[in-house]
């Protein structure tokens, strides 16, 4: 049922169906719009805050199409029946307001827990669960639909060259999956590794990158709409534009938390194992006599030392026998020095990789910048006016039974990650046990976790790790990667088996476009390589965007190898040349 809202809105139409907000007219004089080029589509601009172009013409990619490569993207979605309800009927205000009811825009909930809203051509709008565990009243919810509906009501999407999910996600997956899938023993992985490294492929892959200037004229027609609707821009926009800057400095701040956890619990490792590896009691050389020492000086080496200092050839190879001890403490301290920094070298490269996947990831320009251009664009529609917060609705929302339930379960995760950084995977295990329950029970992320969790416990389960994978498939969301993960399990035992699996969840989400290059890598991986190839071509002919990463996902080792080869060979003919050049200079 959905709550009822708390107060009509000062610029509302009490005539207008769902409490939608007056559809204020236009001057046809500030309606402007300009072309990028000769013969390029029209751009409607908003120069002013507070008046809207009309609505352009629209065409609708295949909304279906869309929501499965949400759902191959990442976890996917997450069901949220009532919750998606309430923000609907928010929408259909901002639909309502700006002329455009009868345009097929939804709201969906993704189940990245960062603050990465998005929209797409096809009309649907992705808000993450980092957003409905963030947002404080309806004002900043409504905000962030009136934003993304901004980019859509605007044509962004026909306009500019927003090609996030191609070639470059596609081929940022592959490469995150095949690190994930190393070998964890040899590189001190744990199991927060794995899920730190799948989520960093999460739905952020599929956000368009705007520049700063197409951000802004969203914000201009989100505030513009709001401020309509009769809701604060205090706890509206700025509120929303100012928790972006917050949550960035915060996540920074608990990355470092997790990464000093895991790096401090791998050092002890590590220092344990090495001296675990070591004879207990053994001191090198000294336990023969030295050249020329008696076997009296040896058994009194041996003997049981008294108070008063041994003498003689016995203090001799005392002295001996304690310099040995310190050289034996010091190389043995040596090769855990050795081994630590073969850890840390290797997870400075991690962060490497990571780092340049951030930066890829990175699609919104900093708030506050944007907060500071659009406080003195509003300043005049806002003066005098500080209208409350609205935050009953909202609360009333977040605290029906299956949302708050979902949204508890999923604020788990972060104290999971904790643990497991530390290595306290059995208290980590346990709250994972209580993620993956009651209304989460088949979501894909709280179920990885404890998939993950129960192997690194070694606690006892009636379920395996891959029957609590399998629990997706009863969600009413599932995971693609989930899928493929269980796929992968399967191939170890039966690859015929896991064929037609994988087939049948490909056909599941409808051969989206984000699936092929997995699918394809599958064929290769289980020895189909020739159906691989097929595939990459038809990929190539029906996806554009995905031509490289399906090309490069149906590729063996020995042609990757190949190609590096010529790669490294014509590097190293350039450098000859200039060489060459420069010497005979």
């Amino acid at each position: 049922m959905r709550p009822p809202f708390a107060r009509a809105a000062a610029a509302c139409s009490a005539a207008l169906a769902l409490a939608a907000c007056a559809n204020l007219p236009v001057p046809a004089s500030l309606a402007s719009f300009s072309s990028l080029a000769p013969g390029a589509p029209e751009k409607p601009v908003i120069k002013i805050a507070g008046e809207l172009p009309p609505p352009p013409a629209h065409t609708w990619p295949d909304a279906k199409q869309d929501l499965n490569d949400h759902r191959a993207d990442g976890w996917g979605l997450v069901s949220m029946p009532e919750l998606e309800q309430y923000l609907n009927a928010l929408l259909q205000k901002i639909k309502v307001t700006t002329g455009t009811a009868d345009w097929p825009v939804t709201v969906h909930i993704t189940s990245d827990t960062s603050l990465n809203a998005s929209s797409t051509a096809a009309g649907n709008i992705y808000v993450p669960l980092g957003w409905i565990m963030s947002a404080q009243s309806e004002d900043e919810i409504f905000a962030i639909l009136s934003h993304e509906y901004g980019h859509i009501y605007l044509n962004h999407y026909a306009l500019y060259d927003v090609r996030n999910a191609g070639d470059a996600s596609a081929i940022l997956a592959g490469v995150t999956w095949s690190v994930v899938n190393r070998n964890v023993v040899d590189r001190g992985w744990n199991g927060l590794d794995k899920i730190m490294l799948v989520q960093s492929i999460g739905t952020t892959v599929l956000m368009p990158a705007w520049q700063r200037s197409i951000e802004e004229q969203a914000d201009l027609f989100g505030a513009t709409v709001s401020l309509r609707c009769g809701y604060s821009y205090i706890y509206g926009f700025k509120a929303f534009l100012e928790r972006i800057d917050t949550y960035d400095t915060e996540a920074r701040e608990r990355d470092e938390k997790l990464q000093k956890a895991q790096d401090d619990a791998m050092h002890e490792k590590i220092r344990a194992d090495t001296l675990a590896r070591i004879p207990k009691g053994s001191v090198p050389m000294a336990s023969a006599p030295a050249s020329g020492a008696s076997a009296t000086a040896v058994a009194a080496a041996a003997a049981p030392m008294s108070d008063a200092q041994p003498s003689g050839p016995a203090q001799a190879l005392q002295g001996i026998n304690d310099a040995l001890a310190k050289l034996n403490d010091a190389l043995t301290q040596g090769q855990v020095s050795l081994n630590t920094g073969a850890y840390d070298a290797q997870r400075a490269l991690d962060r490497a990789l990571a780092k340049g996947m951030a930066s890829l990831r990175d699609t919104h320009p900093e708030g506050a910048a944007r907060e500071d251009d659009l406080s003195k664009a509003v300043e005049g529609l806002i003066a005098g006016k500080r209208p409350p917060a609205t935050t009953a609705p909202w609360e009333a929302a977040r605290k029906q039974r299956h949302t708050k339930e979902v949204l508890a379960h999923y604020a788990m995760l972060s104290d999971i990650d904790m643990l497991e950084a530390q290595h306290r995977y059995v208290e980590a295990y346990r709250l994972a046990q209580r993620a993956a329950s009651g209304a989460t029970a088949n979501d894909a992320a709280p179920d990885y976790y404890l998939a993950n969790l129960l192997a690194l416990s070694h606690a006892r389960s009636s379920e395996t790790p891959g029957q609590i994978l399998a629990r997706n498939q009863k969600a009413p969301e599932r995971s693609w990667r989930v899928q493929v993960q269980l796929a992968d399990a399967m191939a170890a035992s039966n690859r015929a088996q896991a064929r037609a699996f994988l087939e049948g969840q490909f056909a599941w989400f409808g051969q989206a476009p984000q699936t092929w290059p997995d699918m394809i890598a599958f064929y290769r991986d289980t020895g189909d390589v020739q159906r691989g190839k097929q595939m990459a071509l038809a990929c190539g002919i029906n996806f554009a965007n995905y031509r490289a990463a399906c090309s490069n996902a149906s590729m063996t080792p020995a042609e990757l190898a190949q190609i590096k080869a010529k790669t490294d060979a014509h590097a190293k003919m350039i450098v000859d040349n200039v060489s060459h050049r420069w010497f005979r200079q």
